[in-house]
């Protein structure tokens, strides 16, 4: 199969005049809901326990919510990474060594038409955080180098159940100072994306590793083929990204589901009260006789038809007659008085709000600092909540991503000497990164170039 044939299903061109890539549309569009109206036991595709689409409308519709996934977003993945030298210390000055750190650094620069890994990681963060799983899309050249990375829709992917067959594989396994190429047996799955509801059209991808060619249209391998049937357009590969252990993975705060629902509802009362005004501001007592007709159609239309934050203080003039109907006789006139009502003075439900507000953090174990509330915090508080917040939150984040990296992509980049890292903040100022290595170069204990390294982080 040729470049061109590879590339077909990202859209992507050969221009064999040049050996380029020319990159057109990637991922056709795909209606909302979609999945709701296509028979999924028709494709033998297994139903997350949550449904993904209902999952982002929730946090689009959740300001706290939606504010605890980009405080994940922007503190696991976009401090950006870096690669360390795992290798014999004198042969990292090697031209072979230098030139594959020189290769892996263009690969994440830009490992798209429009992305760099940094952005295209924050983007698969934020489906991690609100479906629970986010999926990597791997693209290959003919002679099976990896050409491009790409986010997979977690609103539209879904899994089949995996192969019973099992199916021999490679993997590089560090054991006794050298890395050991080791056979062992894995079971596979497809992963299938519904691209039309008309043509119930679907893409198929296969899962990352999985050695053998498989068509993107019709899902089978090319052994599976029958006489006649060929691959059209072989699938790339889809790298899963889960919270938890089951199939699918399910997102940190639906244990709490009820209580973001329950903030959203507090949110729509409190604005429904300016628009509706669901208490009357008064009133109207009348002794003695009663309100004429003209003045019982008025205070509807004041109750009723006026309402809105620009008709507050609104006033009506009533009429009123005597329940006689004599308007000389002083004793028998009619009183109208005006009884004031009790109104809400402050915030619907303010406590509630405030205690689950508390509660979503919690599930994510983000300091209120983080989202801006902080309102009063010395230097040293600051700097115990950041370095608790990365103890507990987002270092270990990076760290199991950084592991998975490491074991799939950076394998196929041939990465031998260099290993991928996420980097964090920094968590020490100037003056006091300055303090620290002055005390280390005096115990002799740090070179010019290890201080020179260091400086250059805190001075960015």
């Amino acid at each position: 199969m040729d470049n061109n044939s590879r590339h077909k299903l990202r859209g992507i061109k050969v221009n064999k005049a040049t050996d380029t890539l020319d990159f057109g549309t990637r991922q056709q569009n795909i209606e909302e809901d979609i999945f709701n109206k296509v028979n999924l036991d028709k494709f033998d595709l297994m139903q997350p326990p949550y449904d993904p689409v209902k999952l982002s409308r929730i946090v689009e519709s959740s300001g706290t919510l939606g504010s605890c996934i980009e405080v994940m977003v922007d503190n696991v993945d976009g401090f950006g990474h870096e690669l360390q030298y795992r290798g014999d210390k004198d042969d990292q000055k090697k031209p072979d060594v230098i030139k594959e750190r020189e290769d892996l650094r263009d690969f994440f620069k830009r490992v798209n038409e429009t992305q760099s890994f940094t952005k295209l990681r924050k983007a698969l963060r934020r489906d991690y955080e609100t479906t629970g799983n986010s999926y990597m899309e791997v693209v290959r050249y003919n002679d099976g180098h990896i050409s491009t990375l790409y986010r997979a829709d977690a609103r539209y992917m879904r899994l089949q159940i995996k192969q019973k067959e099992e199916v021999e594989v490679e993997i590089p396994l560090f054991r006794k100072g050298k890395t050991i190429m080791t056979k062992i047996g894995r079971k596979f799955r497809r992963f299938a994306m519904i691209t039309s509801i008309a043509n119930a059209q679907v893409r198929y991808f296969k899962e990352y590793g999985d050695p053998r060619k498989m068509c993107a249209v019709s899902g089978k391998y090319e052994s599976e083929l029958g006489k006649g049937e060929k691959i059209i357009e072989e699938a790339s590969e889809i790298i899963h990204f889960k919270q938890g252990n089951d199939t699918y993975g399910i997102p940190r705060w639906v244990g709490i589901s009820s209580t973001v629902l329950g903030i959203r509802d507090a949110d729509y009362v409190n604005y429904n009260l300016f628009s509706d005004q669901g208490i009357p501001p008064l009133a109207i007592l009348v002794s003695g006789g009663r309100l004429t007709q003209d003045s019982v159609e008025d205070l509807v239309a004041i109750f009723e038809s006026r309402k809105g934050v620009e008709n507050f203080h609104k006033i009506a003039i009533l009429e009123a007659a005597p329940a006689d109907g004599n308007i000389d006789d002083i004793a028998s006139q009619a009183k109208i008085d005006f009884k004031p009502l009790p109104q809400q003075d402050d915030i619907l439900f303010g406590k509630y709000i405030d205690s689950s507000e508390k509660r979503i953090r919690a599930k994510f174990r983000i300091p209120a600092l983080y989202l801006g509330l902080g309102e009063e915090f010395s230097r040293s508080t600051s700097q115990n909540i950041q370095m608790i917040a990365e103890q507990q939150s987002f270092f270990p984040e990076r760290k199991d991503e950084d592991e998975l990296i490491n074991f799939t992509l950076m394998h196929d980049l041939n990465a031998t000497n260099w290993k991928f890292r996420t980097v964090g903040p920094k968590l020490i100022e100037g003056a006091e990164a300055i303090d620290a290595i002055g005390k280390f170069a005096r115990a002799g204990s740090l070179s010019i170039n290890q201080s020179i390294k260091v400086m250059n982080r805190v001075l960015d």
